[in-house]
């Protein structure tokens, strides 16, 4: 898992994506509910692991996501992003 987790995204090393890819299909195939959830992490989890620097910019960043999450959830003043 951890490897597709890794060398699924979209800011692998195109080659080694791609070979990570055609593993995960198969794999897929054979074990679809072993399978069904790996691929690139960002899908899983809904945000971006990566940080600023290695984002690919299809999911929000983490604290991003988090702020945006609380914001939805009605938390408490304490976790909403500060407006100063």
């Amino acid at each position: 898992f951890h490897l597709f987790t890794q060398r699924c995204c979209s800011k692998a090393q195109w080659e080694i994506r791609n070979l990570a890819n055609k593993m995960l299909q198969i794999c897929k195939n054979h074990l679809p509910a072993v399978f069904s959830q790996a691929g690139a992490e960002c899908i899983a989890l809904g945000y971006c692991p990566e940080g600023e620097k290695f984002t690919c910019g299809k999911y929000p960043l983490k604290e991003k996501a988090s702020l945006l999450f609380c914001s939805e959830q009605g938390a408490p003043e304490i976790f909403r992003e500060s407006k100063n």
